[in-house]
């Protein structure tokens, strides 16, 4: 199968190789953007943190944890990935996009209302820069695309998209997908073909790794923290709940927050609501700079 691909791949039309790797520059381009977007806002990495996945299994059976790397070079075809809000289903994804598997072409098909076939290949063809097709065919006998359908429970009819999910897989028989939905969401009968992974809560080991590399006055007020409450270790084994309080404790005056989900995001909210007045303030400046500019440049 492995040497069948291999020449499926090397057999692809110029033109389609070329619009392939454009097409995965350009997905992970669009992703880096956001990503230092929310590095200007949040001050975190997207691989600050580990992500480990343990296979979904009946209860009394043992079940095995990978990193989210090594299960995505895997060969799994049809991958969904459960969790809790917040704990890195999302940053998953954007890991895919940014560094995926070698030769794999991510295709990030969140947004699209319709998974239908026509939907997915207008979508292709628009953003390949494709006319034909046939070509786009050959593109997916070779295995290379990796769909990714994130938040599957919190579309309009996720009932209705996990079914038509389904019967894609069946369309695009040589690609792989990924799917990531809350645990809470999900239903049993949903995706019953895919092998499913839930991502693990951060453990102590784990959130004491990522402490270590912030600056000394932080990880004083996070030993501060624990000493405090020992529950708060529990709240932090949260992914984004542990980022947030570890931005919320390295702003100057911060660090006096109720250490509870709840006080996390109020002082988060309110820290963004000030910073969004600060980006604001700062434009009005630069409007009134640039109305007295213009104004001296005409004479008036």
């Amino acid at each position: 199968m492995k040497e069948k691909l291999r020449k499926q791949r090397t057999n692809l039309p110029t033109k389609a190789s070329e619009a392939l790797k454009r097409f995965r520059q350009n997905q992970q381009r669009k992703t880096d953007r956001n990503n230092r977007w929310q590095w200007k806002l949040f001050k975190w990495d997207l691989f600050a943190l580990p992500l480990n996945c343990e296979e979904y299994a009946p209860a009394g059976h043992t079940a095995g944890v990978i990193t989210f790397a090594d299960l995505v070079q895997q060969p799994d075809r049809l991958i969904l990935l459960t969790g809790a809000p917040g704990s890195g289903k999302t940053t998953a994804c954007r890991r895919l996009m940014v560094k995926p598997p070698p030769e794999a072409v991510p295709v990030n098909i969140s947004k699209l209302e319709s998974l239908t076939r026509g939907s997915v290949l207008n979508f292709l063809l628009e953003n390949l820069g494709i006319k034909d097709v046939s070509v786009l065919d050959r593109i997916e006998s070779t295995g290379r695309l990796f769909f990714i359908v994130d938040a599957l429970g919190e579309r309009k009819d996720a009932q209705a998209a996990a079914k038509a999910l389904g019967v894609l897989t069946l369309q695009f028989s040589n690609s792989r997908f990924i799917v990531t939905c809350r645990n809470s969401d999900y239903h049993e009968s949903w995706l019953p073909r895919f092998r499913r992974w839930s991502i693990q809560r951060l453990s102590t080991v784990s959130q004491d790794n990522f402490i270590r590399t912030q600056p000394t006055i932080l990880q004083r007020r996070f030993k501060e923290a624990f000493a405090t409450d020992s529950h708060f270790r529990e709240i932090l084994s949260n992914q984004f709940l542990l980022l947030l309080a570890a931005k919320l404790m390295a702003e100057p005056g911060e660090g006096s927050f109720s250490l509870t989900r709840l006080g996390i995001y109020q002082a988060f909210l309110n820290s963004f609501l000030r910073d969004w007045e600060k980006v604001k303030r700062g434009q009005r400046d630069l409007d009134r700079k640039s109305t007295r500019l213009n104004s001296s440049h005409l004479g008036i």
